[in-house]
């Protein structure tokens, strides 16, 4: 079978790692992204096109994605879903001029690509090249399965798109959080190959911890440096934050180091994500914070679980303890070999499609030849 994924990013080479298990079980699959991510991540067909965010568009969007996420989750405690609509009558008029002219050069991508000739269509973010969802419409009319990737910030920030969400045989999302704001989430692990990660390099008479947020402000940043600061004080340790380097730079740091953070606090979700599986793979003990309902459902995790105010002396007993190093480190590296490797994620997957879409499901299983 033929899937193809669309996102407007590859963020952190999710949606095209998705593509990648397709691909392992036998099957065709391309991600047409719209714009390039930063930090030198692959792409496979991508627009390139420019973004334009200056520093006071910035503010204003991280300013109404605060309100969002308020109402988004009052909404979902009145057991309602927040749908996506437009902050204005002259931003709706905007995004219909944009559309249009974006109908033209889809229409050349659609022929050089062939963008209506797959067999299943995942769309990352729950989303497409439109806002008003024309493509996503179209495929439906021709009796395509259509499948959502929730990724967070699309449902915490911007809301479902309800002409889209009423369409997709299937939503899917890697965030735990999100589950409460959809009633119809089913709960799938990032894929993960650990075969390309390069060994730790760990020398030098001081522990080294690293902290490499995507977003210093979503994974408690300010909170993390203070405590490293104080730490600091109490043992000889050497720390490094990096943040919007490029992954071989970061993949190099994670390298050298003995313990990873990967956030602390609720400041847009709690968990984890590529970030900390490329740690434990590498065995690395990780640190993060977990609200106690995700905890509970993510029972025989390997993280090392900390917070605003536990954060200091779970550090201290890391640096001082090598051997319960040594153990968490092999430990998460066993957990993401487990349970985010290519076939377990398909497995779960195609699990999911069985009671949606079953004739979809059958079809893949059916053609389905494991590359190793």
């Amino acid at each position: 079978m033929k899937s193809l994924h669309f996102s407007f990013f590859n963020t952190v080479n999710v949606p095209l790692t998705f593509c990648r298990v397709y691909e392992q079980m036998g099957h065709y699959s391309r991600l047409l992204t719209v714009y390039k991510h930063r930090g030198n991540i692959e792409e496979d067909i991508c627009l390139n096109k420019k973004i334009f965010n200056p520093w006071w568009l910035k503010r204003i969007r991280n300013k109404r994605e605060i309100e969002a996420e308020t109402i988004i989750h009052q909404k979902a405690l009145e057991g309602n879903i927040h749908f996506y609509k437009p902050s204005s009558k002259l931003e709706e008029f905007i995004l219909k001029i944009r559309d249009n002219f974006r109908n033209i050069e889809f229409k050349k991508l659609a022929r050089k690509y062939d963008l209506f000739e797959f067999d299943i269509y995942h769309f990352h973010g729950g989303i497409d090249f439109f806002r008003d969802s024309r493509w996503v419409k179209k495929l439906n009319k021709m009796g395509k399965p259509i499948i959502c990737h929730y990724h967070g910030p699309d449902i915490r920030s911007r809301g479902i798109v309800k002409d889209i969400d009423e369409i997709s045989c299937l939503n899917l999302t890697s965030e735990y959080d999100l589950l409460s704001l959809h009633p119809n989430l089913k709960y799938l692990p990032i894929p993960f190959d650990c075969s390309n990660l390069p060994q730790k390099t760990i020398g030098g008479d001081k522990i080294r911890i690293i902290h490499s947020p995507s977003n210093p402000q979503r994974k408690g940043t300010h909170i993390i440096e203070a405590v490293l600061q104080k730490v600091s004080k109490a043992r000889n340790i050497e720390y490094l934050i990096i943040t919007g380097a490029s992954r071989q730079k970061v993949i190099e740091e994670k390298m050298r180091s003995h313990i990873a953070i990967d956030q602390i606090g609720n400041f847009g979700g709690t968990g984890y994500g590529v970030n900390s599986l490329e740690t434990l793979a590498m065995q690395i003990p990780t640190i993060t914070e977990f609200t106690k309902e995700y905890a509970e459902f993510l029972k025989g995790h390997p993280f090392i679980l900390a917070d605003k105010n536990t954060l200091y002396d779970v550090l201290i007993y890391l640096i001082d303890n090598e051997e319960y190093r040594k153990k968490m480190g092999i430990l998460g590296r066993q957990w993401v070999l487990e349970h985010h490797s290519y076939k377990s994620v398909w497995n779960t997957m195609t699990n999911y499609m069985e009671s949606t879409i079953p004739a979809v499901y059958k079809r893949l299983k059916q053609e389905s030849i494991v590359k190793e």
